[in-house]
């Protein structure tokens, strides 16, 4: 065979395989096309959707201002805090109940059971009256009569005891005893006011 002969036949062979080649390329894009779509399965799609949903949603959260802490609820303290003025409040009629009424004084000179006596006519809480006056819910009209009660039991301790120190010793040889009834009036004008303060304190409550 020839030289040409032989030319013209690997072309003829080479067109061939190109032809072939195309054939199987066109079958082969026939079958991808005609392929059947899979079922959708709702299932997953929703899970997928609400999970885009939630994520969306956590970025908007963690993107924006910080969240606030809920608030404790104040109910307890509250509630302990009324009842330590239910307790203060029994705790101050038990001492109201303590107060002794001034016992007859016989002379000029007192003795020590009479000085103890007219010690005792003062109120046994008078230093915690303040302790009170800082804890507790008390309205403003508790809070005013017992801020009252408080000074009039320091005015009654005052006067209670100059009229001890004076008794105390010997006032006929101090003055004769001519300071003995300023010292009395004063007394007695303490305590009454002493005891209106307190009937105040009992009716606001």
């Amino acid at each position: 065979m020839s030289y040409r002969n032989d030319h013209d036949a690997a072309l003829a062979r080479a067109h061939a395989l190109e032809a072939e080649v195309a054939h199987l390329k066109a079958d082969a894009a026939l079958r991808v096309v005609s392929l059947p779509k899979p079922p959708v399965r709702r299932g997953v799609v929703g899970i997928a959707l609400a999970t885009a949903l939630l994520g969306g949603a956590l970025g908007v959260a963690f993107a924006g201002e910080p969240v606030a802490p809920v608030a404790s609820d104040p109910t307890p303290a509250r509630a302990m805090a009324t009842l330590d003025t239910r307790i203060n409040r029994v705790a101050l009629d038990q001492c109201i109940e303590g107060i002794k009424p001034l016992p007859t004084i016989r002379g000029l000179r007192l003795t020590p059971l009479e000085v103890t006596a007219v010690e005792a006519t003062g109120a046994p809480c008078r230093t915690e009256i303040r302790d009170y006056l800082e804890q507790g819910l008390w309205s403003p009209d508790e809070r005013a009569a017992l801020t009252n009660w408080a000074a009039a039991e320091d005015r009654l301790a005052n006067s209670i005891s100059m009229v001890a120190v004076y008794h105390r010793d010997d006032p006929i040889r101090l003055d004769g005893g001519a300071t003995a009834g300023q010292l009395w009036s004063e007394y007695a004008r303490a305590h009454a006011d002493r005891d209106a303060t307190i009937v105040i304190w009992r009716n606001r409550r």
